[in-house]
């Protein structure tokens, strides 16, 4: 049977009449304190170590804390803070559970050496071991929880006159669940806790869960959002002053290597602000481009010149240019490790960032709100609500295995503290989950033991389980609760662009995430940008470009000059010059076509260049419409900028070293080879574009070309660039595959020797015979349905011979004049650059797609976004920008492959 504890006020009914109370529990301490109804002299409860603190301050002429104890032991033995610190922290381990600083010796290898400070250098373990328990005086004593004693604790109880009378903590009465309410997401979780406090009961309230798991800051934002507080500690370490300090010295170190967003830190400091877009720019490069900005030039000289300031320059400088005063938590910070005065160094700086990150210094406490208790070594808690939360496997408290610990005492001690636990608040309410990213959620094996039974999951009838969701209606504490908060309609889609399209197939929840954060400037992008810039400027002023070619090279690497350092300078200059040559080269190779296509604006308005920084800094204007147009096709659902149109050819510039064959710009929008073929990711860019442009031309042939600006990057730098490998081209075939393939313009385009001798009508009635029949993407398919027909045809019912076609076999004859015609066929299906089609049914198909998409996200928006990798890939989640911020990521449940 599984117990409950004693009630706090159970148990001040028990000890309300002594003189004094003992316990290791300063919450209990702390409660029992509270019930006193009538006066009295000094307090009725208090821990081992309060009661050496008073006797050490009134018998010692100082008690050092641990942190004033570890820097004064690093100025006199001259060792390292870090190795101090960690031999105090062991010894003080092994005097706790030893009771003896003598019988420390034992346990300990160099550490000895620093036993000698301890006895000089006095502390309240020193006040605990030599407590006199004639400071006791003639109260009569008694021990709450003696089982909860360490051996240093039982050092102040009295020994000499009558042990003191013990307290049990726990009841004969039998512990169980009322229910326990099982969550299917943290975010239903969190949601329904927040709803449950208000202003008026955050002070009773308390959340018992692990506070080192994530959880606590879920918990802090979503109290923050209702305005809720929290009685919190606060520490040193946390203090965004001393972060945003260290963070600035830090920083300085390498400041020639950063980007930008390396300095974000700086900017609620110093009161400056910088675009979001500049994020991958080198810092040293933007500083160049921001020269009217003199704080933040002011900044990045003093980062340069961090090692010419003591710590406490440094601070006067910081408060100088920000113009405010700095916390006074940095200022005692730099008091108390003394390291005011001396000159900042990376190991100076290392020294005192792990005094902060390593050394509890507590700095304030917040005297209301919601309390968050640790479940990993808490027992007693004083609120009338309790939550508890998770009750999973983190709360298990292991034992280490040293020689100075007793593990059995210690797993006792840590069980007793679990069930006393279970027990606090007078409105207790346990929630739980069965799964967390895509792993069951194992109950802490505290359970298995005090039930005797093998416990695996929350819906074990042991917990009283209850389904339930983020409605508030499911947990209520005394009906208090604020309104559902319900969010706007969202607005509804009716166009998505192609990388859109792209982002949402790949993972919803990527798109979502796309649709929130802000777009970084990152070097391919801006690379490309700079490169379209150029290309929709020459296509309006081409002898200019010819002319000035130099000079919008220097303006175009300026542009990008927050990416440019010493070592890519040269050669990143190269690629753009290689870029722009290309761009002027396929557009001359179009001047007759660009001749009878140009598009100019009617009328006298000007065109809008909108964002190309070519026309702005030579003070041209846009003279046509064919660059950088919009397309909005309203019954295919797509929108779009193209970058360039001629008539029914549409131009796309790519500025990767990388292109894309014909076959493969086919492929990668294709649904069902992508699913066959497992792969991670889509593009729906081709198919989507000529979706779209077809609705000004239904019946008329589409041409898409692909100029690949960097391709030939290595032969152009020597000279030997042939042009046409820059380009790939796809074609849109206003009919479907299927009747395609019986034309006679697909007839025409077959260039193999057996047409010689198969007639066109010939061929058109084999192929309506059996084109139903035909996987075309599948050679076996066409090779099954179509061979035997064909040789039949030719060998039987024409009377023709195998030696007309200059073969001696059947066998030679399939193989090679036959099979010749049927990798046509299956050509023409996948794409080639013999026949880089797409056709009327393709494009059909892809429009009711993109449809099917557009609901789907319509019915997201409305509620959320589920993760869903394409293909269920754990390449997508390893992949994706968002990765560190998705609590979803299938990193350890997708598909490897």
């Amino acid at each position: 049977m599984m117990n409950k504890s004693k009630s706090i006020s159970e148990i001040y009914g028990e000890v309300k009449d002594f003189g004094l109370v003992i316990t290791t529990d300063a919450p209990l301490a702390t409660a029992l304190n509270r019930n006193v109804d009538k006066p009295r002299l000094g307090l009725l409860a208090m821990t081992p170590r309060q009661l050496a603190l008073k006797y050490g301050t009134l018998y010692f002429d100082k008690l050092y804390s641990k942190s004033e104890l570890i820097i004064e032991i690093t100025k006199q033995s001259r060792m390292s803070l870090k190795y101090v610190h960690q031999s105090i922290e062991k010894i003080f381990e092994i005097w706790n559970h030893t009771g003896l600083l003598e019988s420390c010796e034992m346990f300990l290898t160099q550490e000895k050496e620093f036993l000698k400070y301890l006895g000089k250098l006095k502390t309240v373990e020193y006040a605990m071991e030599n407590f006199d328990e004639s400071f006791f005086g003639d109260k009569n004593i008694a021990v709450a929880g003696y089982e909860l004693f360490n051996e240093l604790d039982k050092q102040v109880l009295p020994r000499r006159n009558s042990f003191p009378e013990l307290i049990k903590l726990m009841s004969e009465d039998e512990f169980t669940f009322d229910k326990t309410f099982l969550f299917n997401s943290t975010k239903d979780l969190i949601s329904s806790v927040a709803s449950i406090v208000n202003t008026e009961n955050q002070n009773d309230v308390a959340l018992i869960f692990n506070t080192d798991s994530e959880l606590k800051n879920l918990f802090k934002s979503a109290f923050s959002r209702r305005g809720i507080k929290l009685e919190l500690k606060s520490f040193l370490k946390e203090d965004i002053s001393v972060s945003n300090y260290l963070s600035f010295i830090e920083s300085s170190f390498n400041v020639s290597d950063h980007l930008v967003k390396d300095i974000f830190f700086t900017e609620p400091l110093f009161g400056i602000s910088i675009d979001r877009k500049y994020s991958d720019f080198s810092l040293s490069g933007y500083i160049s481009l921001s020269k009217g900005n003199k704080v933040l030039t002011d900044v990045f000289n003093l980062m340069k010149d961090i090692e010419k300031f003591t710590f406490s320059e440094l601070y006067n400088r910081i408060e100088f240019l920000s113009g405010k005063n700095f916390s006074n938590a940095v200022r005692e910070l730099l008091a108390v490790t003394e390291t005011g005065d001396k000159k900042i160094s990376e190991d100076r700086f290392n020294e005192l960032k792990y005094f902060i990150l390593n050394i509890d210094l507590e700095t304030g406490k917040s005297k209301e709100g919601v309390l968050f208790v640790n479940a990993g070594n808490s027992a007693f808690v004083d609120r009338q609500i309790t939550v508890f939360i998770g009750m999973d496997d983190s709360w298990t408290k292991l034992s280490t295995d040293k020689a100075y610990i007793d593990r059995a005492v210690e797993e006792k001690k840590n069980l007793e503290k679990f069930r006393i636990l279970l027990s606090q608040g007078e409105e207790r309410f346990y929630l739980a989950q069965n799964i967390i990213k895509n792993r069951s959620v194992i109950p802490c094996y505290y359970f298995n033991i005090l039930t005797g039974r093998n416990i695996k999951k929350f819906d074990d009838e042991f917990f009283s389980p209850v389904q339930t969701s983020v409605k508030p209606s499911d947990i209520n504490i005394k009906n208090v609760f604020p309104p559902e908060v319900r969010s706007p309609h969202p607005v509804m889609l009716e166009f998505i662009s192609p990388s859109s399209l792209n982002s949402f197939y790949s993972c919803p929840k990527n798109y979502s995430y796309g649709k929130l954060t802000t777009q970084q400037e990152r070097s391919y992008f801006l690379k490309g940008t700079l490169l379209h810039c150029f290309a929709e400027f020459c296509f309006n002023y081409p002898e200019y470009c010819k002319e000035n070619f130099g000079n919008i090279l220097d303006l175009i690497c300026r542009e990008y000059s927050g990416f440019l350092n010493e070592f890519n300078a040269d050669t990143e200059r190269s690629a753009f010059k290689v870029g722009m040559k290309v761009i002027m080269e396929f557009l001359d190779s179009m001047e007759s076509e660009i001749k009878t296509q140009l598009e100019i604006e009617k009328g006298s308005k000007a065109v809008k260049a909108e964002s190309n920084f070519l026309f702005k800094k030579t003070r041209l204007k846009k003279k046509y419409l064919n660059t950088e147009k919009w397309l909005k096709a309203v019954n295919a659902g797509i929108s779009g900028k193209i970058d360039l149109t001629l008539g029914n050819t549409i131009i796309d510039y790519k500025s990767s070293k990388s292109g894309k064959s014909s076959e493969v710009l086919i492929r990668e929008f294709n649904i069902e080879r992508i699913r066959k073929d497992k792969a991670d990711s889509a593009n729906f860019q081709t198919i989507a574009y000529i979706s779209g442009k077809r609705e000004d031309d239904p019946d008329s042939k589409l041409k898409f070309i692909y100029l690949n600006l960097l391709v030939n990057y290595n032969d152009f730098i020597k000279g030997k660039a042939d042009p046409e490998k820059s380009k790939s081209t796809v074609v849109y075939i206003p009919e479907t595959f299927k009747r395609y393939m019986i034309s006679q313009e697909f007839y025409d385009l077959l260039n193999v020797d057996i047409l010689k001798e198969l007639r066109y009508e010939d061929y058109r009635k084999i192929m309506l015979d059996t084109i139903e029949e035909i996987d075309f993407y599948d050679p076996g398919s066409l090779t099954d349905k179509l061979e035997t027909k064909i040789h039949n045809h030719l060998i039987y019912d024409r009377g023709l011979t195998y030696k007309q076609f200059k073969r001696t076999k059947e066998e030679t004859f399939r193989n090679k004049d036959i099979q010749a015609l049927l990798k046509c066929m299956n050509s023409a299906r996948k794409g080639s650059a013999e026949f880089p089609f797409i056709y009327k049914d393709d494009a059909d198909n892809f429009v009711k797609f993109a449809k099917e998409k557009i609901i789907e996200i319509n019915t997201f928006s409305g509620a959320d976004f589920p993760n869903r990798p394409v293909n269920d890939l754990r390449s997508v989640c390893c992949n994706c920008d968002y990765l560190n911020i998705c609590p979803g990521n299938k990193l350890l449940t997708a598909d490897e492959n």
